[in-house]
């Protein structure tokens, strides 16, 4: 079965090679990564070219500037793997991803394996595990996103429910809630696959306050109707409202 990472990247030339070199000791053979410069200005486009010259399977877009989510979206129409996963080109992925995640989907129902991480700051010698958190219902993704971008899911769910919402940087917030929305099933995989990278240059770090708002009344907006009907309220955490631990 032939998989897909899709790796949207913008000036993040620091982080690629160990980014591309975890691709590359994957164990599973049969992936393909597209990796979709946004339009960097540092040396990110010298770096992708020179890992493409050493694995083929690794296949380099140079594109617009449209953010996170369009780069991620001109990388998903040009994959054609049987199974995808968004990853960040900052991060770095287990050399079995794949081995270990691609038996959850025994089932067909099971649209999407809601992977563990660790919390990963190079800086510092200790490494976070973050397990994935139980999401029984559409309810709690409305409250917060609780899966990991990286999570793998299957080519129908992306057929299904279409592409990243490029209006907001929470793109795969907004995709996993259209996949619950349509009925599909998660597994959880309870180990690490993926070092989830924290560092000052991220997207979640440079966002203000205000910015961060204003994205989540955007995701509230676009499902109001969803949040009315489960009764979903802007104040308390959603560890309040659940009663789960993360």
């Amino acid at each position: 079965m032939k998989t897909s990472f899709i790796i949207p990247n913008y000036n993040y030339g620091e982080f690629l090679p160990e980014c591309l070199d975890s691709l590359i000791a994957q164990k599973y053979e049969d992936w393909e990564a597209i990796l979709v410069d946004d339009a960097s200005t540092d040396n990110s486009w010298e770096i992708l070219t020179e890992y493409q010259k050493q694995d083929s399977r690794i296949i380099i877009i140079k594109g617009e500037h449209k953010g996170p989510q369009g780069a991620t979206n001109t990388g998903l129409e040009r994959s054609s793997g049987e199974f995808i996963s968004m990853v960040g080109s900052d991060d770095k992925v287990d050399p079995n991803f794949w081995n270990t995640t691609l038996p959850y989907f025994y089932n067909s129902k099971i649209g999407v394996v809601s992977i563990g991480f660790m919390e990963w700051r190079p800086e510092r010698s200790e490494q976070i595990w973050r397990k994935p958190v139980l999401v029984p219902s559409i309810a709690l993704i409305l409250k917060t996103n609780l899966i990991h971008s990286a999570s793998p899911f299957r080519r129908e769910v992306l057929n299904d429910v279409g592409y990243t919402d490029e209006q907001t940087p929470w793109g795969d917030w907004d995709f996993w809630i259209r996949v619950l929305f349509k009925g599909w099933q998660i597994a959880y995989c309870h180990k690490p696959v993926v070092w989830y990278r924290v560092h000052d240059k991220s997207i979640t770090q440079t966002m203000d306050q205000s910015s961060a708002g204003e994205n989540i009344n955007y995701i509230k907006n676009k499902y109001k109707e969803l949040y009315k009907l489960y009764n979903i309220s802007k104040d308390g955490s959603y560890a309040e409202d659940f009663g789960i631990e993360y």
